[in-house]
């Protein structure tokens, strides 16, 4: 998920910080009992993260964050490898 300008500036630093956020696994499991709060309670504006990040990550369970955090955390963002890159977050 790349994006360019002020607004993609923006957004790539609130999925970077949801991204540090999976991290913990507190955060994970708050995130999957309730997405909007766990948000706010980490100072994230659910409005803020792209509609699509949203859509497909609230929904999920503690293991299925789990298994995100990990993945991204072991290969991060594959940009640099295709310049389309893929970022789990």
């Amino acid at each position: 998920m790349t994006e360019t300008g002020a607004a993609g500036g923006e957004t790539n630093e609130v999925v970077a910080s949801l991204a540090q956020h999976f991290q913990s696994g507190e955060f994970r499991r708050a995130f999957s009992a309730d997405a909007a709060g766990a948000l706010a309670s980490a100072g994230i504006e659910a409005a803020q993260v792209p509609r699509e990040l949203m859509d497909a990550i609230s929904h999920l369970s503690y293991d299925e964050l789990t298994l995100l955090a990990t993945m991204h955390a072991k290969l991060g963002d594959t940009s640099y490898i295709t310049g389309v890159g893929c970022s789990f977050f």
